[in-house]
C-alpha cells in the first residue's frame, strides 16, 4: 500500500512505466491528424475529430456500451 506515496522524481521514470506524453491534434502535421497543419494556431473552426477522422462531439463513441 505504500507505493501510492512513491515519487517518481523525473519524467523518464514515468515514461518507463508506459505513460507517454499527450500531443494535441492541432500541434501535429496534417498527415497525422485531421486538426493538424496550417500556419500558427488561428485556423477555421472545425468540429472535434479523433485521430482517425471520427466526429467526437455530441455523440457516443463507445458503440459497445449500447449493444445487447
Amino acid at each position: 500500500m505504500e507505493h501510492r506515496y512513491h515519487n517518481l522524481l523525473k519524467a523518464g521514470a514515468s515514461f518507463n512505466l508506459g505513460n507517454k506524453p499527450i500531443v494535441r491534434g492541432l500541434a501535429k502535421n496534417a498527415c497525422d491528424h485531421p486538426h493538424g497543419g496550417g500556419e500558427g494556431h488561428k485556423s477555421k473552426p472545425v468540429n472535434p475529430r479523433s485521430p482517425w477522422g471520427w466526429f467526437t462531439n455530441n455523440q457516443c463513441t463507445n458503440i459497445k456500451k449500447y449493444q445487447n
